[in-house]
């Protein structure tokens, strides 16, 4: 059984960094072009981190992991991130089209802290083959997340009742239970 926790999230402080200027697509779907744009969208943008410009020059000392956890630094010290007073769970909701239709469908959750598991274990199940390069990128972004104590992305947990059913009744008391059978699927986000 997967075990889930509150956690105090760090999130963008609205009167400095305007959402519609600071969020971004998952790595994974950030074109180029793409990232140019969330480039000049803000100098806070989340781009910064999830997915920052290499350079030619690059060194072990002044690369694109070491540039995102100085930004991240910057960013907490100047407020532009500020963490939450006390362990929460967070809703989340993600609004979507069905490939290859018009049908719009809705995908509701919450994001908490999860307990790392062996993959032996059987409690979490890969969704997908991941590639080395991808993989290794992101295994560099944790080490400079865990440096500053955060991670910017997440993994999609599903599961096909009892918790996400009770996510979806509105006058329920919203105390979410401290653990909850899960499978995953992952993807990225700011939380």
């Amino acid at each position: 059984m997967a075990q889930v926790y509150p956690f105090r999230a760090f999130r963008y402080n609205p009167e400095r960094a305007p959402f519609d200027r600071v969020l971004t697509q998952p790595y994974d779907k950030i074109s180029p072009a793409m990232q140019e744009k969330y480039y000049a969208a803000d100098p806070h943008n989340l781009i910064t981190v999830e997915k920052g410009r290499a350079y030619p020059s690059d060194t072990p000392q002044n690369n694109v992991y070491t540039r995102a956890q100085a930004a991240i630094e910057d960013w907490i010290r100047n407020q532009v991130v500020v963490q939450d007073p006390a362990p929460s769970f967070y809703s989340y909701t993600q609004e979507y089209s069905v490939p290859g239709t018009e049908e719009r469908r809705m995908r509701r959750g919450f994001i908490g802290a999860g307990k790392l598991e062996e993959y032996s274990a059987g409690v979490i199940f890969r969704h997908e083959h991941t590639l080395s390069g991808p993989k290794a990128d992101r295994l560099e972004l944790c080490g400079t997340q865990r440096r500053i104590r955060g991670s910017f992305s997440c993994c999609i947990r599903t599961r096909r009742s009892g918790l996400m059913g009770f996510l979806r009744k509105p006058n329920r008391r919203r105390r979410l239970p401290p653990r909850c059978a899960t499978n995953t699927a992952c993807g990225t986000g700011f939380g």
